[in-house]
């Protein structure tokens, strides 16, 4: 998030955030509309940071188009050049599956996050150090879902897995790392199926 309501959402301003988040949009609109090619991933990015500011805003049903037309930018530009925009795709999938569930558009979501994963898990056998972070908050996200949808096996098993992805990015960068592995510690332990030891 690099413009300025990205910024007022990051300190905690939603309501000075939501207005200049709207008017960016506006404006990148504009610019895409007078010069697609040059400004579609800046407008794509800029809907992407306004379906977040909008969900923690409360305003759910606001948030929901506005983070799936980002996801629809998002694959248009994938398909022109994959290896530029494959991380903003799945990044976007990512915020996309996760306003679904949300709003309990579970099944929806459910397809949104397996697609979010798949895609991290082809950008981690490219470069794991850089994208292994956003695999690990995919592949939580996504267990998160499971567990909503009351599908607790494979729940279960997808944050096992989250917990093993955390535990190598603690062990790369403990400071850095710890609070996620210890959240997701605690999600596997408060799974409602049986206990079974964390991998």
């Amino acid at each position: 998030m690099g413009n300025h309501a990205a910024q007022l959402f990051e300190a905690g301003r939603l309501a000075e955030a939501l207005p200049i988040s709207a008017e960016t949009v506006t404006l990148q609109r504009e610019l895409a509309a007078r010069n697609r090619d040059a400004y579609l991933p800046d407008l794509a990015a800029t809907l992407n940071n306004q379906a977040v500011i909008l969900s923690n805003a409360g305003r759910l049903d606001e948030a929901l188009p506005v983070a799936e037309e980002s996801v629809i930018l998002r694959r248009e530009l994938a398909a022109f050049l994959s290896d530029a925009y494959l991380p903003d795709l799945a990044a976007a999938l990512n915020n996309y599956g996760t306003r679904l569930a949300a709003v309990g558009r579970l099944d929806e979501a459910l397809l949104v996050s397996a697609e979010s994963v798949t895609l991290h898990r082809e950008l981690v056998t490219r470069n794991r150090e850089a994208h292994l972070p956003d695999l690990a908050t995919s592949v939580n996200n996504h267990a998160t879902a499971l567990s909503e949808a009351g599908r607790l096996d494979e729940a279960l098993r997808v944050s096992e897995e989250g917990v093993a992805l955390r535990r190598e990015l603690a062990g790369r960068d403990r400071d850095a790392y710890l609070p996620d592995l210890v959240g997701e510690l605690v999600t596997y332990a408060n799974s409602p199926t049986p206990t079974r030891c964390p991998p």
